[in-house]
């Protein structure tokens, strides 16, 4: 099962965030803000939007928004910078983009060291949002200038898609079915279906009992002994059977093999 997230949290959040990671992978997952990533050390392979891509160190990853996209390592040790551009400051330059975005994979080491320097400000998340703000200004500005843009792939449906998806992560621990999610945004269920599988690439079914598996565990890992069963119907399961249903096909495992391979980490 292909598990791809939409990052709620992400897009409500209105702060610009710089931060260094050695993750190992990063999952599927999109987003409406954009997003950069640099390469400090090693190297990673990812996909952007049925892109692949192989980064090394001083190659620069640009991800547009909406775009679907994930990475992993692939070069010990690891580490990348990770920016994320807030739908609020970013509408002030993505008029510069119009139909165009840069390319998912910026290879130019010598420039990209130049943005390289802007990302090491000192203290860079404690500075004020307007000095943050017009440090990306100066970023985007000599990317678009340095690097030539390529089509965007358009989705007229996005904003509603966005809709949607916001409207389950609020409501997942209710009883979200197809009809009641085509009654509540006014269409019909067949068509709903269609254009929710369509843009997420998983049928709405298995999307919401994703995003009730993946709250259940951020939930279950902060607990000594948790109770499995309870905080599947806290989280909206209507039966421990489709819950169990779930879980095996996204991790594969028991809950209690899951749990002890985390805890153990």
């Amino acid at each position: 099962m292909e598990n791809i997230q939409y990052e709620n949290h992400t897009d409500k959040s209105a702060a610009l965030r710089m931060s260094f990671s050695n993750s190992k992978r990063c999952n599927v997952h999109f987003h409406r803000n954009f997003e950069i990533l640099y390469v400090t050390q090693g190297a990673m392979d990812g996909e952007i939007n049925g892109t692949y891509y192989s980064a090394e160190e001083d190659d620069i990853v640009f991800v547009s928004n909406y775009y679907t996209h994930y990475h992993s390592c692939t070069r010990e040790p690891h580490e990348h910078c990770c920016v994320i551009v807030p739908a609020n400051m970013s509408s002030e330059f993505i008029g510069k983009f119009k139909n165009k975005t840069l390319p998912c994979l910026l290879t130019d080491k010598e420039f990209n060291r130049k943005i390289k320097n802007i990302l090491l400000t000192p203290n860079f998340n404690t500075l004020p949002e307007m000095v943050k703000k017009g440090y990306m200004m100066v970023m985007f500005g000599m990317l678009l200038d340095h690097y030539d843009t390529v089509e965007v792939e358009t989705s007229p449906d996005t904003e509603l898609i966005i809709q949607i998806l916001n409207y389950i992560e609020d409501n997942y621990q209710k009883d979200l079915t197809l009809e009641t999610l085509a009654k509540q945004f006014g269409y019909n269920k067949y068509y709903f279906s269609k254009l929710f599988s369509r843009y997420v690439k998983e049928n709405l079914t298995t999307y919401i009992n994703i995003i009730r598996l993946q709250h259940l565990m951020k939930q279950a890992v902060k607990q000594s002994k948790p109770n499995i069963a309870s905080l599947a119907f806290d989280n909206g399961f209507d039966s421990l059977a489709t819950f169990y249903r779930y879980f095996s096909k996204m991790y594969g495992c028991s809950p209690s093999e899951y749990l002890s391979s985390v805890k153990s980490d």
